[in-house]
């Protein structure tokens, strides 16, 4: 889809995407969601409210996503961090 934007193939966008920020624009999404996901959970939101906003469509697959990029899971990362 955003090689459309940009008038080139999916093939050259990535390629260009992964030489500029060294990961697939897909990894660098979800990326971007673990972080806003960790500043949720450490304001105070729930598991369930953050993997709802962060784009997630299940509990399940947040919590997997979140324990495979963070090392650790969501409710875990909270206790870890003080906020329970």
């Amino acid at each position: 889809y955003l090689a459309s934007f940009t008038n080139i193939s999916e093939i050259y966008f990535r390629k260009v995407f992964v030489r500029t920020f060294g990961v697939s624009p897909h990894e660098y999404i979800i990326n971007l969601r673990m972080e806003n996901s960790k500043q949720m959970l450490l304001s105070g939101r729930t598991v369930s409210e953050t993997a709802a906003f962060c784009g997630f469509s299940n509990l399940y697959y947040f919590s997997a996503a979140f324990k495979k990029h963070i090392g650790i899971s969501p409710t875990e990362y909270v206790k870890q961090n003080g906020v329970i």
